[in-house]
């Protein structure tokens, strides 16, 4: 027997979160990891209150107004709006503890979202709390549906801390060109 030295590169640290086993064979490891550095597709589908990761065939389905807000976000994201405020990432949504100071809220964007969701329209920006609890809400169905790996690439980030003044929203693990609204 002969042994030789064999290179490899070490993945684990340009990982979000560890890759694990369980039950799942080699290649399915290698797949996982590929997603984690590479991105996910997804495909938000509002009529049908589901958003569907591509590359693994699996889907989620929300309630009407998770949907709606999920749609919204993806939109921004897609659509790349950006307001004039040079602290807002593009697709992002800046809420103030007075709703009046939101920066990027669009009831133009909100009314499409709910065309698609066939839901009611929203016409104002929500308070930082409704907000957050919806966004909580939709990762947590994220995450239950698809699991945690992927359930946390595609949920809505929002702000680490409670007491900041102001609080900004987005689908910001989600590549712009690889979200898809049908």
């Amino acid at each position: 027997m002969v042994l030789a030295p064999v290179s490899f590169v070490r993945l684990a640290p340009r990982l979000r979160e560890p890759i694990t086993g369980g039950e799942l064979s080699f290649e399915a490891l290698v797949e996982r990891a590929q997603w984690a550095l590479e991105g996910l597709s997804v495909e938000v589908a509002p009529a049908a209150r589901e958003v569907r990761v591509l590359e693994i065939g699996a889907s989620v389905r929300l309630e009407k107004t998770l949907i709606l807000w999920y749609t919204f976000f993806a939109l921004r994201r897609v659509q790349g709006s950006r307001e004039l405020d040079e602290l807002v990432e593009p697709g992002f949504l800046r809420v103030a503890k007075d709703p009046a100071r939101a920066v990027g809220f669009d009831p133009v964007q909100l009314a499409q979202a709910a065309r698609r969701c066939d839901a009611d329209p929203v016409m104002q920006a929500p308070d930082p709390e409704a907000l957050r609890y919806l966004v909580s809400s939709i990762r947590k169905e994220l995450v239950r549906g698809l699991g945690s790996e992927v359930g946390e690439r595609l949920t809505i980030v929002g702000p680490g801390d409670r007491g900041r003044r102001d609080s900004q929203y987005g689908l910001g693990r989600l590549e712009a060109a690889r979200i898809r609204i049908v």
